[in-house]
């Protein structure tokens, strides 16, 4: 499959909403594994018997990658289960897979996940981004951020505000990238047709598919530091 870095109908300040992914995109995701790469290593090092925690980490993000194919293979008395949460569906399916309980799973995914990466975050900010964002509040253009994981605590984390945020685990969307439906629904709920809109994210497999499904124009960011400040060079930010 072909993957262009962006589809882009005008310029970026041509947009009337301009949709963020977050982890990868607002912040440098290569820079904050290496932090928790030693955060996880201090941790466990003298938490020896807790080592199974890191194999229900790699699932779960295993698991999170793949989940549009996983829940297409499951019972149909599991799909029937799609009134409960994605969040819940998800530590239940990693559960199961490592022989522990759906508390255990959430535990350790709301620890080192969720809650410790916290501290990191500033440090590793797409400070150009960040002032992208400033730019466009000062010029008037809407601003989004949607992602596949929870969007609030990490936004205070990096001191970024946008003008809305969504989940793939809102109970409106409740499904991951690159299902269309998040953008769609943000389209319906921000009163924004296909052509206004603009989703920044860093995996085209995610947010540059998700955009391609849902008809909107999209750049993607390269993970790479050097080369993503060159893609800015060439966007003229």
């Amino acid at each position: 499959m072909e993957q262009k870095r962006a589809h882009m109908s005008k310029d970026i300040m041509g947009y009337h909403l301009i949709v963020f992914d977050l982890d990868g995109t607002l912040y440098h995701q290569r820079a904050l594994r290496i932090k928790m790469a030693g955060r996880l290593l201090s941790h466990y090092l003298f938490h020896l018997n807790q080592i199974k925690e890191l194999w229900i980490l790699y699932q779960f993000r295993k698991v999170r990658d793949r989940w549009d194919e996983i829940e297409r293979s499951l019972s149909k008395a599991s799909v029937a289960a799609k009134t409960e949460s994605l969040e819940i569906r998800q530590y239940r399916y990693v559960a199961k897979l490592v022989h522990t309980s759906e508390e255990k799973v959430r535990h350790v995914i709301e620890t080192w996940i969720y809650k410790e990466p916290l501290s990191l975050l500033n440090s590793c900010k797409d400070t150009i981004l960040s002032e992208l964002i400033d730019r466009l509040h000062a010029s008037h253009i809407h601003t989004a951020v949607y992602s596949d994981y929870p969007v609030e605590e990490k936004l205070k984390a990096l001191n970024i505000t946008t003008e809305r945020m969504f989940s793939a685990l809102d109970q409106d969307i409740m499904a991951l990238k690159p299902d269309p439906k998040g953008l769609r629904f943000i389209m319906s709920s921000m009163g924004f047709g296909n052509q206004d809109i603009l989703m920044v994210g860093d995996r085209y497999s995610k947010d540059g598919m998700a955009a391609i499904h849902a008809d909107v124009d999209y750049l993607i960011l390269d993970k790479n530091q050097r080369k993503r400040n060159k893609q800015y060079q060439d966007l003229g930010l």
